[in-house]
C-alpha cells in the first residue's frame, strides 16, 4: 500500500468538509447582511421619523434600481437629474426609498410663473438631516460586506470545482451553471449534495466516503445544469415576488 496515496486520500474528506463549511458560512453571512440592508419601500412618515431620530446618513435621487447578474451583488441606484425615486440610508444600515413623492403646493418666486419646480420638501429635509451627503447610495457598508462574502463564497466554490477532483453528482459544467441560481441557493445544493471522486485507484472498491452505495455511473451534464438554472431562476423569482406581495417588503424585500 502506498503510504503517500493513503495519506492524500485520508485528508481529502476533511478538506472537502472544510470547503463545504466555508461556503455555507460565507453564504449565511451574505444572506443575513443582504436581507438587512436590502432597499425597502417606505413612506414620507417613515422618512420624517428617521429625520427626527437623527438616523439619516445619506440621501440620493434616481430613476430606479439596477440589478447585477451576479446573485450576490448589491443593487445600485440609476442616477439621473429629476429622478422621481428618493433613497436614503440610516445609521443602522437600512436602505429605504420612496417610489414617488406626494403632491405639494409649489410657490414660484415673484415674477416667475413657470419652470422647474423646487425640490420636494421631504427631500430637502432628508438632505439637511443627512450626516454625509453623497452623489448616490450604490453600496452601504453592510452591503459592501455582504457582496464581499458572496464573492468569497463563489471563489472558494470555483477553486474547489475547477482544479479539484471530478464531482460525483454532476459534471463540473453542471455545477458551474447551478452556481448561478438566484440567492446563491446553487452553492448550498452543491455543498450539501456533492462529493468528490477519490483517487481513481480506489474506484475499484465501489465505495466513496460520505456516499451510500456505489458511485453514480451517470452524472448530470452541463446542459441539464443550464436548463435547471434557467427553470429554477424563473421559479424562484416568481416565488420571491409572491412572498414579497403577501408578507410585505419588511420581511421579503423586493
Amino acid at each position: 500500500m502506498n503510504p503517500i496515496g493513503a495519506s492524500v486520500r485520508s485528508r481529502r474528506p476533511r478538506l472537502a468538509q472544510v470547503v463545504r463549511a466555508t461556503v455555507v458560512v460565507l453564504w449565511v453571512v451574505w444572506a443575513t447582511l443582504a436581507w438587512w440592508s436590502a432597499p425597502r419601500a417606505s413612506d414620507v412618515d417613515q422618512a420624517r421619523r428617521d429625520i427626527a431620530a437623527g438616523a439619516v446618513s445619506s440621501v440620493a435621487t434616481g430613476w430606479g434600481w439596477r440589478n447585477d447578474p451576479f446573485w450576490g451583488a448589491t443593487v445600485t441606484l440609476q442616477h439621473g437629474t429629476g429622478g422621481q425615486m428618493v433613497t436614503w440610508t440610516t445609521t443602522s444600515g437600512r436602505v429605504r426609498y420612496l417610489d414617488s413623492l406626494p403632491s405639494y403646493a409649489v410657490e414660484f418666486p415673484a415674477g416667475q410663473v413657470s419652470g422647474n419646480p423646487p425640490e420636494h420638501p421631504v427631500v430637502t429635509e432628508l438632505r439637511v438631516a443627512a450626516r454625509t451627503e453623497r452623489s448616490g447610495i450604490d453600496l452601504h457598508r453592510l452591503g459592501d460586506i455582504a457582496q464581499v462574502a458572496a464573492a468569497l463564497a463563489m471563489l472558494v466554490f470555483l477553486l474547489a470545482l475547477i482544479p479539484g477532483p471530478a464531482p460525483v453528482v454532476g459534471t463540473k459544467w453542471f455545477w458551474f451553471w447551478i452556481a448561478g441560481i438566484p440567492f446563491g441557493l446553487g452553492l448550498l445544493v452543491w455543498a450539501v449534495k456533492e462529493r468528490w471522486r477519490p483517487d481513481p485507484r480506489t474506484i475499484l472498491t465501489g465505495q466513496l466516503s460520505g456516499v451510500d452505495g456505489p458511485i453514480r455511473s451517470k452524472r448530470l451534464t452541463g446542459f441539464e445544469g443550464f436548463l435547471f438554472a434557467i427553470g429554477l431562476g424563473i421559479a424562484l423569482s416568481i416565488v420571491a415576488y409572491g412572498l414579497s406581495a403577501l408578507l410585505g417588503t419588511a420581511l421579503v424585500p423586493g
